[in-house]
């Protein structure tokens, strides 16, 4: 996006979806207005996200691509995933089918891993832990681990701000994955029903 916009003089997001979305049809759709105020009023989309910044172009193109999802379209192309901390043991375990994911695009936040770390430093005996890490290594050569920087806390406080506005608590760890989602525009897979992720405003979230 940013290549195309840089490389031509004038060019805005919305032109450059154009040419995106006429070279990449399956993976790129256009930065549509009319699209954008209707995710708005249907979806909840958050009032400050409804701008085609490059940042909102990427939570836009995330709407677009759950929407046909939902709507039982075909999918050519990886998700754009957080994958929640429940799911990263689960993926140690065995017992998620790893061969779904083999075409999206995974990412865990660095307090995922954290939270990984809990396990090897927990586990009961040594063979137990250097087996947990292994695998942490190598799930975290596969995927990207995404750091909390000065963008992730600005979202990280929107979404703290909501909840206690709202009085529906939500676990620490679970907002940081949960703004991460939302700067990034990517979708959040867990299995961890209280979290209630989907529920934020800003964030996509689908249960393994």
């Amino acid at each position: 996006m940013n290549m195309i916009r840089w490389s031509v003089k004038g060019f805005g997001v919305p032109m450059a979806s154009v040419f995106l979305a006429l070279y990449l049809p399956d993976r790129f759709t256009i930065a549509d207005s009319r699209a954008l105020e209707t995710l708005r009023a249907w979806r909840g989309y958050p009032a400050e996200a409804c701008s085609f910044t490059t940042a909102g172009w990427v939570r836009y193109l995330a709407e677009c691509r759950a929407i046909l999802a939902e709507c039982g379209g075909a999918r050519s192309v990886g998700r754009r995933l957080i994958l929640g901390t429940n799911i990263l043991i689960a993926y140690e375990r065995g017992t998620i089918d790893r061969s779904s994911l083999d075409d999206d695009e995974l990412a865990v936040a660095s307090v995922s891993v954290a939270e990984y770390r809990v396990g090897i430093e927990m586990a009961a005996t040594a063979s137990r832990a250097a087996e947990r890490a292994r695998a942490l290594v190598a799930i975290i050569s596969a995927v990207d681990v995404l750091d909390y920087t000065q963008a992730t806390a600005a979202h990280h406080g929107r979404l703290l701000a909501h909840v206690r506005r709202s009085g529906s608590p939500r676990g620490a760890h679970d907002l940081i994955i949960a703004a991460h989602a939302a700067q990034t525009g990517r979708t959040i897979l867990s299995r961890d029903a209280k979290a209630r992720f989907g529920d934020l405003p800003g964030v996509t979230a689908i249960d393994a």
